[in-house]
């Protein structure tokens, strides 16, 4: 007998043989014969979108005149927020100030009684021929507003100042000015010649100006001088001019009343309430001295 290969030998199995199934197709659909019909319209086009049909579907609306003027009163209420946090700022460091005055004189700071904000300040009444200054001359007026303005933030300034001051210890040493020396003029040997005094602050130079009349009757075996020394502020080239102006107003009005009446204080014209008679030099005449 031939022996057989087992190989070719075996019947197929039964067992599906493994792999991708076949591809299987689709029928092809039917068509419609009301669509497909060569009488029929075709298909109608979809109708044009209107702005409220837009907006349903999820455009922005249109900014209506409310919301302008809620989007204008939040920037105002940012702002203000931001002003806020700088005067909290300014808080914390004066808080730091007054704490530094406390550690330097060993006392808890107590405020004096009565000491609160500075209380807004009463225009004092001035007199007629100040006022009728004020009226014909503009720029006067803007200088005297200037000062004003000034005055009210000094105000403030000083009540901070002397709060802290009340705790500092006694033996500090005062304030001295920081430097002076005399005007350039023209003629070198002049000697009537306005001398400078700086000094670190305004509150130190207020100081001086304030006592120096005082300050200048109580030197021993001083005798007066042939043009009396005054002392004031330096002033601007405006300032300066409505100083001059309120001179000479001032002593056209006192040499038609025959007594010191009127006399300019800063830059201002006070009335005094206790006439002086004029020095001989004013009975003749003499016209006001524009020096500075």
């Amino acid at each position: 007998m031939t022996p057989v290969n087992d190989d070719f030998s075996r019947a197929p199995s039964s067992e599906p043989l493994e792999g991708p199934p076949p591809p299987t197709t689709r029928p092809p659909p039917t068509p419609d014969p009301e669509s497909s019909s060569p009488t029929k319209s075709p298909p109608r086009k979809l109708p044009f979108l209107n702005t409220q049909n837009l907006r349903k579907r999820g455009r922005p609306k249109a900014i209506s005149a409310s919301e302008t003027h809620v989007n204008a009163l939040l920037i105002r209420v940012a702002a203000l927020e931001a002003r806020i946090e700088r005067q909290d700022e300014k808080i914390a460091s004066l808080e730091a100030a007054i704490k530094a005055a406390e550690t330097i004189s060993g006392n808890n700071y107590d405020p004096p009684l009565g000491v609160g904000p500075p209380k807004p300040k009463t225009k004092q009444v001035s007199c007629a021929l100040y006022a009728d200054v004020l009226r014909g001359s503009p720029l006067a007026s803007k200088v005297s507003s200037q000062l004003e303005l000034a005055d009210d933030q000094q105000g403030i300034d000083k009540l901070f100042i002397e709060n802290i001051i009340e705790h500092f210890p006694a033996d500090l040493p005062k304030p001295k000015p920081t430097d002076n020396f005399r005007v350039k003029c023209r003629n070198t040997e002049t000697y009537a010649r306005p001398l400078k005094v700086r000094f670190s602050s305004q509150t130190d130079r207020d100081s001086f100006i304030h006592n120096f009349s005082k300050s200048m009757r109580s030197i021993p075996n001083f005798s007066p001088t042939p043009r009396p020394i005054r002392c004031r502020r330096d002033m601007t080239t405006e300032e300066l001019a409505v100083l001059h102006e309120l001179r000479k107003k001032a002593f056209e009005a006192n040499a038609l009343a025959g007594v010191i009446k009127y006399f300019v204080r800063d830059l201002t014209i006070v009335e005094s309430s206790n006439p002086r008679p004029l020095p001989k030099a004013h009975a003749q005449g003499a016209a006001p001295s524009s020096s500075a």
